[in-house]
């Protein structure tokens, strides 16, 4: 009886991400954890950057995974730097 021969094809596939920020979209504010100037997004802002729910952005930042900044009116502003990280 012949063996029968199997042709196997594999193939792989990269995807690069390029981030652009408008200058209108974000500012750049200090941030504690960074001990820099980065800049800073808001919570819609960052979940597009991510390509994420603004529950996951409030998710990460619970657990420090990004840094926030939160103004006197209660509105959270995201890290740029940090979500650039996270986005490795």
């Amino acid at each position: 009886m012949k063996a029968k021969k199997r042709l196997e094809i594999v193939w792989e596939t990269h995807e690069i991400t390029t981030i652009s920020l408008k200058q209108n979209s974000s500012m750049t504010l200090f941030c504690q954890s960074c001990r820099s100037d980065a800049p800073h997004l808001s919570i819609a802002a960052a979940a597009a950057l991510l390509q994420t729910t603004d529950r996951e952005i409030f998710r990460l930042t619970e657990t420090g995974e990004i840094h926030y900044l939160e103004t006197g009116s209660g509105t959270l502003l995201i890290c740029g730097d940090s979500l650039l990280s996270e986005n490795k």
